[in-house]
């Protein structure tokens, strides 16, 4: 038997949201991915929106997550995301925009900061519009990738 909580942080102090218990194995083996995204709201200084890519998103969540993998998400700013391209008529979207633990992982992703490069496996960049403010001259994101580069990535 195999029980799961779901741990929500309110008021500073840790509450427990639910509880589910299942007698199916599960894959879960504790090897973490790290997501990255970009905190970029807008095309440059212009007015028009930027997002992260919903299906380079939620496809690549899902093959990580089918293979035991747990992903945390971190972003230039932490918090909140902006994002591009949902079409809710793609079985895989809905899934994930109406999946309450998913779009509050992305509410809150990590900023920096939260994050030590050396407890992931790989890095996955997550395109979109506003990828290309953010990825390529941070450098936490080429450390975080160097680390994991170095321990060869996934087995």
């Amino acid at each position: 038997m195999q029980l799961m909580v779901l741990l929500k942080k309110l008021n500073g102090q840790w509450k427990i949201i639910s509880k589910t218990a299942s007698s199916k194995a599960s894959n879960q083996h504790g090897k973490r991915i790290l997501f990255i995204v970009s905190s970029h709201n807008f095309h440059g200084d212009s007015k028009i929106r930027a997002g992260t890519n919903f299906s380079e998103l939620v496809n690549a969540y899902e093959e990580f997550k089918k293979a035991g993998y747990t992903v945390d998400f971190m972003s230039p700013d932490g918090g909140a995301i902006s994002l591009a391209y949902i079409d809710t008529s793609k079985p895989m979207h809905k899934k994930y925009v109406y999946d309450e633990q998913f779009m509050n992982a992305l509410e809150f992703t990590k900023s920096p900061s939260e994050i030590t490069p050396k407890n992931y496996r790989a890095v996955h960049y997550v395109g979109g519009s506003n990828a290309m403010y953010t990825h390529a001259t941070w450098k936490c994101v080429n450390s975080a990738s160097r680390e994991a580069c170095q321990r060869q990535g996934i087995k």
